[in-house]
């Protein structure tokens, strides 16, 4: 069982940045012992440390790290076969755009958006990246990604 209820506490630093720190931690961990995502409920519990980061500290510089986060492991989790967690990626990946634009994960956040949507939508965050974000890398693979949607 891990210690869920101990994220964010006894490292002698307070708020976001120690919510932040331990789940990082935990999701380390849990990366090691289960990179297949074979045991869900683990992942969520982690979604939950990691969203209480948004949800009380909306205005940490943290949050659209702890957002980006969220989406991740919905991702993977989707990716592992649990389609039901493609909606929370998507959620998740859209609330650091609108929420946290500059965000450093911003961008990836678009491409993660198109790549898990289709068709008019897929595009649509394709060329937001681009418009949004031109001199970031990522507008490279939102291109290819739109030509092969296209085709």
């Amino acid at each position: 069982m891990w210690p869920w209820w101990l994220v964010g506490r006894g490292r002698g630093r307070g708020g976001a940045e120690a919510i932040l720190d331990g789940a990082e931690t935990l999701y380390r961990q849990l990366r090691q012992v289960d990179p297949d995502c074979a045991e869900p409920s683990a992942w969520a519990s982690l979604v939950g440390a990691f969203g209480r980061i948004p949800a009380e500290y909306p205005t940490s510089p943290l949050a659209g790290d702890a957002l980006w986060r969220v989406g991740d492991i919905h991702s993977r989790l989707a990716q592992s076969g649990d389609h039901t967690s493609v909606r929370p990626a998507i959620e998740a990946y859209g609330a650091l755009t609108s929420r946290y634009p500059d965000s450093t994960y911003a961008p990836e956040a678009y491409l993660r958006l198109g790549n898990l949507s289709r068709g008019t939508v897929a595009e649509a965050y394709y060329l937001q990246l681009r418009r949004s974000y031109p001199s970031s890398l990522r507008t490279g693979g939102a291109s290819c990604r739109e030509r092969e949607s296209a085709t």
